[in-house]
């Protein structure tokens, strides 16, 4: 007898073969044992369905793991059953044990001015080192900053502050306050892109962007891996330069760090694709 359950859907198994290995047939006494079997299952089943004392220790179906120098080896459950007719084409529901109940910072913000606010900011700045001498130091600084850029998990921004923004901070102010002035325009643009991500198919109509790969494992997110790459179509020959590799991550984090990246390397657009062949279903 086998007993599956989901969580969401319970089934029982209980099958009787008979398979002759030596000897000749006796199907009168394989009869007499079917209906026995039967009869015990009957019983059985009724049993732990009426019976509210019974003890049940046998769990629901769930990913096997180990973790090994960093590395999470999965087992995930087998495809049994069929499909949910109630959750349709989406699928039941997966367990999420990351403990990540909001999006964690994907980004570090660095304002970056045109010539009529960064002339304003530099009046008005108390620590005005920061500023170089000129625009163009300025800039120049500022993408070096970018490109050196070694935690993977929070690439550089450049997010233009325009004059309008300065005016709103009290005089004179800090380079802190600027940067905060930069987070509601970096936030903004990070939610418009990742509203706007698209599954990616073979031939992608833009040339420069952002692909997020996530191999969706068993039935809990936190065994995902993810993958996130700028693609330059455009060069000869294409270019692929991966910014996350195998790392383990579940899809919306992912979007909203390639979203980031985006933003980051000025690509054009995110797409993403989920691999769902080892994912519960």
């Amino acid at each position: 007898m086998y007993y599956f359950s989901d969580k969401f859907e319970t089934y029982a198994f209980f099958e009787f073969n008979d398979i002759i290995i030596h000897g000749k047939d006796r199907p009168d006494l394989i009869k007499k044992l079917r209906v026995a079997w039967y009869k015990k299952v009957e019983q059985y089943m009724t049993q732990q369905i009426i019976d509210l004392n019974i003890k049940r220790t046998k769990e629901p179906i769930q990913d096997l793991f180990f973790e090994h120098d960093g590395i999470r080896y999965v087992k995930p459950p087998i495809q049994w059953g069929k499909p949910s007719e109630f959750y349709g084409d989406t699928g039941r529901p997966r367990e999420d044990t990351t403990g990540m109940n909001q999006c964690p910072p994907v980004a570090t913000v660095l304002p970056v001015f045109d010539d009529e606010s960064y002339n304003s900011a530099k009046r008005n700045i108390i620590d005005g080192t920061i500023l170089k001498d000129s625009l163009r130091e300025y800039l120049v600084w500022a993408k070096n900053e970018q490109e050196s850029a070694s935690n993977p998990f929070s690439p550089i921004v450049l997010t233009l502050i325009k004059l309008q923004e300065l005016e709103k901070l009290q005089h004179p102010f800090h380079f802190k306050q600027i940067v905060q002035s930069a987070l509601p325009i970096f936030q903004n643009a990070l939610i418009s892109t990742a509203n706007k991500v698209t599954e990616f198919y073979e031939n992608p109509i833009s040339l420069n962007y952002i692909l997020v790969q996530v191999n969706e494992i068993g039935i809990d997110k936190a065994n995902d891996i993810a993958f996130i790459s700028h693609n330059m179509d455009h060069c000869t020959p294409p270019i692929q330069k991966f910014l996350i590799k195998g790392v383990r991550m579940k899809y919306e984090y992912a979007i909203m760090l390639a979203s980031a990246y985006c933003l980051s390397v000025n690509a054009d657009t995110v797409y993403y694709y989920r691999n769902e062949d080892f994912k519960w279903k």
